[in-house]
């Protein structure tokens, strides 16, 4: 519930009380633009983790221990995937957070 608050938040933040005042204005200046890739990044990367993560999570609980409590080589696999993804997602949060920063700078 956090994340679209953030987001619903960085649009206020960029349009009501910051410099973008249209949908002209998004291709303004290098702050306008790098605005753009920050607010798409963050709904990509929010859609990412809410669809992506939460699915390989569910297959990850899903999957079957040997009956000695130790991990399948299924849940080894699950394990993996889970790892990558939230790797994946964690590169979309270096996204936002450099175009954080190159906001500063292009305005």
């Amino acid at each position: 519930m956090l994340v679209p608050v953030l987001i619903i938040l960085g649009v206020i933040r960029g349009t009501l009380l910051g410099p973008i005042k249209g949908v002209g204005d998004v291709f303004g200046t290098p702050y306008d633009v790098t605005w753009l890739v920050a607010l798409i990044a963050a709904i990509v990367t929010f859609l990412w983790g809410r669809i992506v993560i939460n699915g390989a999570l569910q297959r990850m609980n899903a999957a079957p221990v040997n009956p000695d409590g130790t991990a399948t080589a299924q849940l080894e696999a699950e394990t993996v995937r889970v790892k990558l993804v939230v790797v994946l997602e964690l590169v979309g949060f270096l996204v936002i957070f450099t175009c954080m920063i190159l906001m500063r700078f292009g305005q």
